[in-house]
C-alpha cells in the first residue's frame, strides 16, 4: 500500500432500533392515517366517566367537508401516575363512523377498565387508584380532545407467575 494512503477504520456503529440513514425516526404514516375527500372534526359533548367497570367517553364527530365520508374515532388512555412503567398512549377503543356532508353523529366510546390492568407489585393484575388521561382523535399523532378522569383501584384474582424459562 502506498504510504500516502491511510488505513481508515469504518466508524463504529451503536446498536439502534431505527434506520441509521434517517434523521427522523418517527413513522412515515401515523396509526389511523388515510386518504379522504372530506375532513372531520371531533369534540367532547360531555364528561368522561368511570361506572360499572367501564370508561365512557361521549364525543361528537362532524363531517366538515362537502362530500360524504368515513372515519375512525380512536380512544386512547394514559395513566398519569403509576407504580410500574406504563405506555405513553394505549389504544383501548375505536369506532368507524360514516357521515354525509355537513352531518354530525354523537357517539359514546366505551372501554373496559380491565384493558388498563397491569402487573401490580404483589403479582396480581389490576389498576392502581390514579388519574387517567383520556385522549380522543382521528389519527394517533393528532389527538384533538384530552381530559382526565379518576379511576378507582381494581384487581383481579389472576396471579402472574414468572418461572424460570418462561417468557412474556
Amino acid at each position: 500500500m502506498p504510504p500516502t494512503w491511510q488505513r481508515v477504520r469504518p466508524p463504529q456503529r451503536r446498536n439502534t432500533y431505527g434506520y441509521a440513514d434517517l434523521t427522523d425516526q418517527s413513522p412515515l404514516l401515523a396509526f389511523g392515517h388515510g386518504l379522504s375527500y372530506t375532513s372531520f372534526d371531533i369534540a367532547y359533548i360531555g364528561e368522561a366517566e368511570v361506572r360499572d367497570g367501564l370508561l365512557r367517553t361521549p364525543v361528537r364527530v362532524s363531517d366538515t367537508g362537502s362530500v360524504h365520508g368515513e372515519t375512525v374515532v380512536q380512544l386512547y388512555v394514559r395513566q398519569e401516575v403509576a407504580g410500574a412503567v406504563q405506555p405513553v398512549r394505549r389504544l383501548v377503543q375505536f369506532q368507524r363512523v360514516a357521515l354525509a356532508a355537513c352531518e354530525s353523529a354523537d357517539l359514546v366510546l366505551e372501554a373496559l377498565l380491565a384493558r388498563l390492568h397491569c402487573a401490580l407489585p404483589d403479582g396480581r393484575r389490576g389498576l392502581e387508584h390514579t388519574q387517567v388521561a383520556v385522549m380522543t382523535g382521528l389519527i394517533s399523532d393528532n389527538i384533538r380532545c384530552v381530559t382526565s378522569v379518576p379511576v378507582p383501584s381494581t384487581s383481579s384474582d389472576t396471579v402472574l407467575l414468572m418461572t424460570e424459562g418462561s417468557s412474556t
